[in-house]
């Protein structure tokens, strides 16, 4: 098929008429203005047709791309994946994970497939995965309860194998979602290797299986130390959110996120304390999370009736925590209903309706630069509403948050075109061009309804840094850059880096190399000047498609230690750089003395340092004492062993008076000769010698019997119930450590609630 356009070339001396003839792949090409009549009768016929079919093809192209933009969701099949590590106690001391899972349990659609499982070295499948009734929700809630923190490990990639381990077999009715809960790095064994094969065994066989299945994945950190690059990757590629709760009081909020995300439901609006109920619907769930401390909530009927948790009627269920109340209505009645109580801002209205609002679900992770157009439709019995009469008096709009400052956009849909075809309503959303997580809520104002549907996106940079300190002297920086778009072909992808020194003077620009498909690492060792220090980053390449990319981003590091130098490793320079010049440290400046203030005493200069000198006069004279006291005990030694010799000779002597008398006699001598110069001393007396002798004696055979007898059989005695006890705890530790894979860490029916 050739398309003819007719064009006019003025020149200076004469008109041209010019025929062009474009055909698909071929240069223009120039037709003798003398053509056959008959062609240009056609030209003229094609012309006329592409006018005039033209305002029909873009209507019936917009109609068909707007119908597609709109698809009815499908059922949530959710997996809950619950870590169960000891490091739980921790941070999740009061075990909120109980509360918040019984929360999500309960919110569950009819109808819809749920399970659970928790994970530490082992995985159990807490609830099977199965269709959500009373029955089953019954069944979950008693098993929240064994929810505890006792594992020794952390096995994640066993905990996503086996709770998608029908993954071939995935009912295409059911679109499957995994939410994941831990607390930590992927931990199997003591041994980091075997750790670092694992977390590349998720990488690059677990996370590749799950994206091609179609399976999205909602992480949620509970600790600063979780592997948080694994968990953003987990997110980003099977377009799911990631997010951090700070403390366990966070769990429930970003619990009710990712729930949110694997299982939308319409809602109205809650303005202040209450909510418009229409004839349309058909059931209500009111989620009311209480202000701590307040008590439970009140809710009041249209016809001014008042409902609480110990009084309401058979057509409610209600289900109550510490910080919520859970409330079902079927067959309401028609009005405005209140709640009363304290609430927060979660609290939200869900609803089941014959006329029903729905959206298009924006992808959780996009990237900026990403087309962000949202659409809404409003449906009755299932059919798209499109009657001018229905559509006049509706008003669509949508209200755009961004979390991290708080700025608000609100648009209106219905205002571009009041009558859409096919009765969506849609719009680009500009405001979409920074990083952050953004809240998008469409709201319809029918006059005698109210709908309202919410989701949250979060917009990524293509690329991020990550810093790392050590506490070395001096300290070292590492800094990775990393691709986060899996779009981006790190084949094609050029990074190069420079260092601003805290002076203002620019370093050197740096290529890196890869340190894997995905990072790009720069080491920062010591530094010879102290202050803020900025890397910049650029990257260019192209994305998988063949568009090509580019990313500049700085990052500031504040440095502290002096007198070393400065390197920068993991990269290769551009240009040969010449001999860095080492500047010498300056010298110390002699210190200034204040003639107004009198100068300390300087120990250093030859005074006399009395607390050292009372020192070691101390340890001398403890040295003596303890001599003395040697002395002392020695001769009171020699002295009883002489006395216990004369006293066994008195037993055989025959004539035990002689010697006595002797004895005597050798006393009166010495006391008949004083010495020169030495004071005269008390005799003892001969009670306090005999005495002494007896306790030394029996002291004696004291030891030698404890010694001989009690202290040698006691350990014999002992030693083999020593040795069988030992034994005992360590089987005992063996069969607790030491459990089957399809076993849980510790019997449920045995745990308690520590």
């Amino acid at each position: 098929m050739a398309v003819y356009v007719f064009l006019e070339r003025k020149r200076r001396i004469l008109t041209e008429d010019v025929l062009l003839e474009i055909s698909p792949g071929q240069p223009l090409k120039r037709v003798s203005p003398c053509m056959n009549i008959s062609r240009f009768a056609l030209l003229f016929c094609t012309v006329f047709q592409l006018g005039a079919l033209n305002p029909l093809i873009s209507y019936a192209q917009a109609n068909a791309e707007q119908a597609t933009i709109i698809s009815a969701d499908m059922t949530p099949d959710v997996r809950i994946i619950i870590d169960i590590s000891g490091s739980m106690k921790q941070n999740d001391p009061l075990n909120l994970r109980r509360p918040a899972l019984e929360l999500l349990v309960q919110l569950f659609p009819e109808g819809s497939r749920a399970g659970v499982w928790t994970f530490g070295q082992w995985v159990n499948n807490l609830v099977p995965s199965n269709i959500v009734d009373d029955r089953w929700r019954e069944h979950a809630s008693s098993q929240a309860q064994k929810i505890n923190s006792v594992a020794l490990h952390t096995n994640i990639a066993d905990a996503l194998e086996k709770a998608v381990d029908d993954i071939d077999r995935l009912d295409p009715k059911f679109k499957t979602h995994i939410i994941l809960l831990t607390d930590g790095m992927v931990d199997i064994s003591k041994s980091p290797a075997d750790n670092a094969q694992s977390r590349h065994r998720i990488i690059d066989q677990i996370l590749p299986t799950l994206s091609e299945a179609g399976v999205t994945i909602h992480t949620v950190a509970l600790s600063k130390n979780a592997d948080w690059e694994l968990m953003e990757r987990l997110a980003v590629e099977t377009n799911g959110l990631a997010a951090v709760a700070e403390t366990a009081d966070d769990l429930t909020r970003i619990f009710l996120q990712a729930f949110d995300a694997a299982a939308p439901a319409e809602q109205v609006p809650l303005e202040g304390n209450s909510f418009l109920v229409d004839s349309s619907i058909e059931e209500f769930t009111a989620l009311i999370f209480r202000q701590s401390g307040s008590e439970s909530a009140t809710l009041v009927s249209p016809e001014n009736k008042q409902y609480t948790q110990a009084k309401h009627t058979a057509d409610m269920s209600w289900f109550s925590q510490h910080n919520y109340d859970l409330i079902t209505v079927k067959r309401p009645y028609e009005g405005a209903w209140e709640i009363r109580a304290k609430l927060e801002p979660e609290s939200r209205v869900t609803i089941v309706s014959n006329l029903s609002l729905q959206i298009n679900r924006l992808a959780k992770s996009n990237f900026i630069g990403d087309e962000a157009k949202i659409a809404a439709v409003l449906r009755e019995q299932g059919e798209n509403i499109s009657r001018p009469e229905f559509l006049d008096l509706v008003e669509v709009s949508v209200e755009v948050n961004r979390r991290h400052d708080n700025q608000q956009w609100r648009i209106s849909l219905s205002g571009f075109n009041r009558t859409p075809p096919n009765g969506v309503f849609s719009s680009q959303l500009e405001m979409l061009n920074r990083a952050g997580v953004y809240d998008i809520t469409v709201y319809v104002d029918g006059k005698t309804f109210l709908r309202q549907q919410t989701q949250t996106v979060e917009l990524r940079q293509d690329f991020s840094v990550k810093t790392r300190s050590t506490d070395d002297m001096p300290p070292n920086h590492r800094l990775t850059l990393i691709a986060q778009n899996p779009d981006i072909n790190p084949a094609t992808a050029v990074i190069t880096a420079q260092v601003q020194q805290p002076d203002g003077s620019a370093g050197k620009v740096f290529k890196l190399a890869p340190m894997d498909d995905r990072k790009w690492v720069v080491d920062i060792e010591g530094s010879i000047q102290s202050g803020l220090y900025r890397v910049e980053f650029e990257a260019s390449g192209n994305y998988r498609n063949g568009t090509p990319f580019s990313f500049r981003t700085e990052v500031e590091i504040e440095h502290h230690v002096s007198g070393s130098e400065f390197m920068m490793t993991a990269g290769f320079e551009l240009e040969p750089a010449p001999e860095p010049l080492i500047e010498p440290a300056p010298k110390p400046k002699p210190a200034q003395v204040d003639l107004k203030q009198e100068p300390e005493p300087d120990t250093a200069k030859g005074d006399i340092d009395w607390e050292k000198i009372g020192l070691y006069a101390g340890l001398g004279i403890g040295n003596i004492l303890v001599l003395t006291l040697g002395f002392f005990a020695y001769k009171m030694v020699t002295s009883g062993a002489n006395k216990s010799e004369i006293l066994e000779s008195e037993d055989e002597d025959e004539e035990p008076s002689d010697i006595e008398s002797e004895l005597e006699s050798d006393l009166e001598d010495l006391e008949d000769e004083p010495l020169h110069g030495a004071p005269e001393q008390e005799e003892p007396r001969s009670e306090e010698i005999e005495e002494l002798d007896t306790e030394l004696l029996d002291v004696g055979e004291v030891d030698v019997d404890v010694a001989d007898l009690d202290i040698d059989d006691t350990f014999q005695e002992l030693e083999p119930e020593k040795e069988s006890s030992a034994e005992v705890d360590d089987n005992s530790l063996g069969d607790i450590l030491d459990l089957p894979d399809d076993a849980i860490d510790i019997d449920p029916d045995t745990d308690d609630d520590d």
